[in-house]
């Protein structure tokens, strides 16, 4: 019996690691849970009464996410900022003729600058302007090149003139809760926001919390995107630091129009 211990262990914790996966799964928790179209299926689920007017895609790689706002919502106008001069070309490419969507080759952070985008691979999905340690999947962040930085409030106050915002994506690697205290003034003319959070944030160094308290603070309400609709989070827990690929919906609580 001393000899089969080992062997039921394994066994047992085989069982409950799939257990485990397909409940956090479910609650939305892990990069399986949520592709682009369940993504944008559940930020739409907020704008039942009124399709959004303004669009913000902060890491816009090669466009697909902004393919889904169109294909949902074909009389937006997008506004996709992509720092990495591979896509920037490739989103000309594929957008350039689109009256309706403007192609902005910046980052997004709290202040304007240079930096540097680092990547495994040229136009890479994971690129971050922070450098990650990802030894443990065999993946090199040796690659980097220099980007312009911008704070998004100046940006919003100039060139769009202090317009609502009704969605904004948030995709950036890390660097979203910079980018986010770069909105300054113009959070409280955002309707809705859409962000991940996931194995990036342990090289950034930034916790759900931050995220929870921030949101909290300009009076927004958070859920996470799952397959089964989005799910309210009242309340901060550290059961919430999940540090596998999620993404959360934050919307306005004092904005009236939206659903939810």
């Amino acid at each position: 019996m001393t000899n089969l211990r080992p062997f039921i262990l394994r066994k047992a914790t085989k069982i409950l690691r799939r257990i485990e996966r397909k409940v956090q799964y479910l609650q939305g928790k892990g990069p399986r849970a949520a592709s682009v179209e369940t993504e944008l299926k559940n930020v739409a689920q907020f704008f039942q009464e009124k399709d959004p007017t303004l669009c913000i895609d902060v890491g816009g790689n090669k466009g697909k996410y902004t393919e889904e706002i169109i294909k949902k919502f074909p009389q937006t106008s997008i506004v996709i900022f992509e720092p990495s001069q591979h896509n920037i070309e490739i989103l000309h490419d594929k957008f350039g003729k689109e009256k309706n969507i403007q192609i902005e080759p910046y980052a997004l952070s709290s202040q304007a600058g240079d930096s540097q985008l680092w990547y495994d691979e040229v136009g890479s999905g994971i690129a971050s302007l922070t450098k990650r340690r990802l030894d443990h999947y065999s993946i090199n962040f040796d690659h980097s090149e220099s980007v312009q930085v911008i704070a998004f409030e100046n940006y919003w106050a100039n060139e769009l003139e202090r317009a609502t915002i009704d969605f904004v994506k948030l995709d950036i690697e890390g660097a979203e809760l910079e980018a986010l205290k770069g909105f300054g003034e113009a959070i409280n003319f955002v309707r809705v926001f859409q962000f991940e959070f996931g194995g990036t944030n342990i090289d950034s160094r930034t916790f759900f919390q931050d995220f929870f308290y921030f949101f909290a603070k300009h009076d927004f309400k958070l859920f996470r995107i799952s397959p089964l609709g989005p799910v309210p989070i009242p309340e901060y827990s550290e059961y919430e630091e999940v540090f596998l690929t999620t993404n959360y919906i934050a919307v306005k609580k004092t904005n009236g129009s939206l659903t939810k």
